[in-house]
């Protein structure tokens, strides 16, 4: 996978800090963190530090306020003509979203600079996959990334927004087909009983092709679009179930790619 990637959102809250990180206890809706490890990451295991960054669930952790604040999201755009911006070991990373845009959660990126500086994402059977996160959140507003996917059976690709929460916006591209991209989305982690995933047509080959995809996330519509040509569209009124609940993405969210 590589990619190039412009963000255009709206603001969060506030700034951030802090250090070591520890874990061992579970956390979950019926077991919540205790006072010496405060923070439930997003694996479910509670802690301190870098446990309390991007991905740490405040509903399964010791309160609301145990997580530190979501840093604001800027209006940028990212282009990778080195890794400086990149903090390549999450577990190390303090919360500075000044220092750094991206964090590496897991496997391993390369850097080409063929066209303006690529990112290469990296799947082995050694690292399972590669997953970055912005370290800034988006709260509405249009997210763009420009992508070659991979083009291999059982790999997908990915370009998502993911809230601490689990609600998610998905753009998604199985390996085994290269002209057709899907949309999804979820709801604190809900997968719904009528599907809410849409399938859309590539005007050229994803792996061979860059395209550019695009999530518009507002508070009441989300659209998604392939070079700057609208798929779908999808109203929040479309999600409401038979008890009233909205079941659309509302809370900040970090930009995924994998």
């Amino acid at each position: 996978m590589f990619v190039t990637l412009a963000a255009v959102a709206g603001l969060l809250s506030a700034y951030i800090a802090p250090v070591s990180a520890q874990g061992g206890q579970v956390c979950n809706a019926t077991s919540l963190c205790g006072s010496e490890a405060p923070c439930c990451s997003e694996y479910g295991f509670c802690g301190s530090g870098s446990f309390c960054l991007g991905g740490c669930n405040p509903l399964f952790s010791r309160s609301l306020t145990s997580c530190s604040p979501s840093p604001v999201c800027e209006p940028a755009s990212h282009k990778f003509p080195d890794l400086t911006r990149v903090a390549m070991n999450a577990s190390h990373y303090d919360g500075n979203a000044t220092a750094f845009d991206w964090v590496l959660d897991k496997g391993d990126i390369m850097n080409t600079n063929s066209s303006g500086g690529e990112l290469g994402m990296l799947l082995t059977e050694t690292n399972g996959g590669t997953r970055i996160s912005s370290t800034r959140y988006v709260h509405y507003g249009a997210i763009s990334a420009r992508i070659k996917t991979g083009r291999w059976g059982g790999v997908v690709t990915a370009f998502i927004t993911m809230s601490d929460i689990k609600d998610e916006i998905d753009w998604e591209f199985p390996g085994a087909d290269v002209t057709h991209g899907q949309s999804n989305l979820f709801w604190q982690g809900h997968i719904p009983d009528k599907t809410q995933g849409g399938t859309h047509n590539i005007s050229s080959d994803s792996f061979a092709n860059y395209h550019d995809y695009t999530i518009d996330w507002q508070p009441d519509t989300l659209t998604w679009s392939i070079d700057n040509n609208v798929v779908r569209t999808l109203k929040r009124s479309d999600t409401i179930d038979d008890q009233g609940i909205s079941h659309y993405p509302n809370t900040p969210s970090r930009i995924q790619l994998r």
